[in-house]
């Protein structure tokens, strides 16, 4: 509003408009002030504008306010703007200015522009104006832009250019970009343009793409590019059956890979093809031997099973056999479950043998419920039988609410049996409830049986307290 006003004045009386601004307005509303007006006052008088800029007091108003009259000057006259910087001397203000002016003036004339900032800007104002510049020169003049991305001499600033250069390649001929790729020597850059092209050309052929990453030497930027391919799929509901045995081809690679090895591209292609075909996918997932592989390809389909039919899917994992592929499908399944019905998938977890699923399931349920209605799930939690799942599950519940209800979690803490766990969650909730409550936290804090050095450090200032959890005191013996 304040930069509205400024405008509409300094149309009419730029004078009047500056005096106001400069006079009686101050901080914030005087940067928004003076950016509104920025267009007249650079019309009317440019180097008056920079002058006035030149006369504050370095801070981050000066640099805005030099951005954006290098952008408004450079708007209206790029040459104009590049001829009084570099009249000026090296300094915060020129190169703040000047940043602004290539990257709004390269699209008048990228070649004088790019000279500038090579020529005049230091350091890492250099190297961000270069990615700015070769950024918008490549979208106008691919090639225009790549010969001169390549004509610099190696180092940073030319790998700076060439990135965003090769991206717009990618984005707008994969192909092409694919096989300039290939001609990079190993590393990074090569990488990431395999991976932008695989992305951008799956977009539109899924299995050309693949085709092509497919003959690629097994590597860590072969594994990249096919989880963005699987990536860029999106949602494969309506795939063709080219997708889908697209699909089921990377899933397959990623088994071929060994057990951990690509897990999550695994994971991802076999979602997908769960997606487009999930009795086919099942079909391929139960028959893997036994191990890692087997258990994240049955978790990723039901995973994608339990969005949809989640008691489906529960009943899927209870006819499988006792073992690690049934424990990731049951996790799985309750993480998705727990979303849209927390307290159906509550009943089905409870049934659950006490151990790390249970309890898992237990912490991922929460997490989901704790936020649609904290009552339901505590009230849940209560009636859950004595085990260390419900130990776990009282953790897990008071981690959620002690931010927004710190009284009530308060009230969990003695439910806890372990004392170790029991003084971390004091000590999580009086954090939390100092924030809000001093007074009610210190009370409440003092009839605990925190020691008194762990109180002492949670009541200190709070530099006091980042010194006690990088030196945390001896524990208290028992």
């Amino acid at each position: 509003m304040i930069g509205e006003i400024a405008s509409a004045w300094a149309t009419k009386d730029l004078a009047g408009a500056l005096a106001w601004v400069t006079q009686t307005l101050e901080n914030r509303r005087r940067l928004n002030a003076l950016r509104g007006l920025s267009d007249q006052w650079i019309k009317s008088d440019a180097p008056g504008a920079m002058s006035y800029v030149q006369s504050l007091s370095a801070g981050g108003a000066r640099r805005e306010l030099a951005e954006a009259f290098g952008r408004e000057w450079a708007s209206q006259n790029a040459q104009g703007a590049l001829a009084w910087a570099q009249a000026q001397p090296a300094g915060p203000v020129r190169d703040d200015f000047l940043n602004a002016v290539v990257q709004q003036g390269v699209e008048t004339d990228p070649q004088l522009f790019a000279k500038a900032a090579l020529d005049l800007l230091p350091g890492a104002a250099c190297r961000e104006a270069i990615g700015a510049i070769a950024s918008s020169w490549a979208r106008l003049d691919f090639e225009g832009a790549r010969k001169w991305a390549e004509s610099l001499p190696e180092g940073a600033a030319r790998r700076d250019a060439m990135q965003p250069v090769l991206q717009q390649l990618a984005e707008d001929e994969p192909k092409a970009a694919a096989d300039y790729a290939l001609a990079l020597p190993n590393g990074p850059m090569r990488n990431n343009l395999l991976a932008q092209a695989a992305a951008s050309w799956a977009k539109d052929d899924l299995p050309g793409a693949l085709g092509f990453v497919r003959h690629l030497p097994d590597s860590e930027a072969k594994h990249r590019a096919l989880g963005v391919i699987c990536d860029a799929s999106g949602d494969s509901g309506g795939a063709d059956q080219r997708s889908i045995a697209s699909f089921a081809e990377i899933a397959a690679y990623a088994v071929s890979q060994g057990s951990g090895t690509c897990d999550d591209l695994l994971e991802k292609a076999t979602r997908l093809w769960a997606g487009a075909d999930k009795q086919a996918a099942l079909q391929w997932a139960t028959r893997l031997p036994e191990g890692e592989n087997c258990a994240s390809a049955l978790a990723a389909i039901c995973s994608d099973w339990a969005d949809n039919s989640p008691s489906e899917a529960a009943s899927f994992v209870a006819s499988l056999g006792a073992g690690e592929a049934q424990n990731k499908a049951a996790e799985s399944v309750v993480s998705s479950w727990a979303q849209t019905e927390p307290e159906a998938a509550a009943a089905w977890a409870a049934g659950f043998p006490e151990g790390e699923t249970r309890a898992k399931a237990f912490e991922s349920i929460l997490s989901s419920w704790t936020d649609q209605d904290s009552a339901a799930a505590g009230k849940w939690v209560a009636n859950l039988a004595a085990g260390p799942s419900r130990e776990s599950a009282i953790g897990s519940y008071i981690d959620q609410i002690a931010s927004a209800f710190p009284a009530s979690a308060a009230q969990w803490v003695d439910q806890l049996t372990d004392p170790d766990v029991r003084f971390t969650k004091i000590e999580s909730v009086a954090e939390e409830w100092l924030k809000s409550d001093r007074a009610a936290a210190e009370a409440w804090l003092a009839g605990t049986g925190l020691p008194n050095d762990r109180k002492k450090t949670l009541l200190a200032p709070a530099t006091e307290r980042e010194i006690g959890r990088r030196f945390p005191p001896a524990p208290t013996s028992r």
